[in-house]
């Protein structure tokens, strides 16, 4: 998992994304264990404060969960899992969208350059 970060945004929230994003892709199975705080800290060179906060966040979330002394867990509930993709990709689309109608881009031509892009993908895959 790629850990760059932007300046966009606090940090904090930014490793919360990267963590539901590696559930989602399965980099991070269900129920499976996730890094401490302190090697997760050291691996993507942040505060271990900043790492604490992030999974302080999930958890009030639900999306992991610590078990006393054997560290923190991912999810075992889909349902959940689901409903933060749907969050994540429904957030990447607003942020495209807000893009476009940025440069004055009309919703049909918009719809165009999804089309022509899936297109152009298909194709080289």
């Amino acid at each position: 998992m790629s850990w760059q970060f932007s300046n966009d945004k606090a940090i904090y929230l930014q490793i919360m994304d990267k963590i539901v994003e590696g559930i989602i892709n399965g980099e991070y199975p269900l129920d499976s264990k996730l890094p401490s705080v302190r090697e997760l800290a050291a691996d993507i060179k942040v505060n271990p404060n900043t790492v604490q906060k992030a999974y302080s966040e999930l958890e009030s979330l639900n999306i992991i969960a610590a078990q006393s002394t054997s560290g923190r867990f991912v999810t075992k509930d889909m349902s959940l899992l689901q409903s933060q993709k749907d969050l994540l990709i429904n957030g990447h689309v607003k942020d495209f969208i807000d893009k476009m109608r940025s440069l004055k881009i009309e919703d049909k031509q918009i719809l165009n350059y999804i089309k022509e892009a899936l297109k152009d993908e298909s194709n080289t895959n």
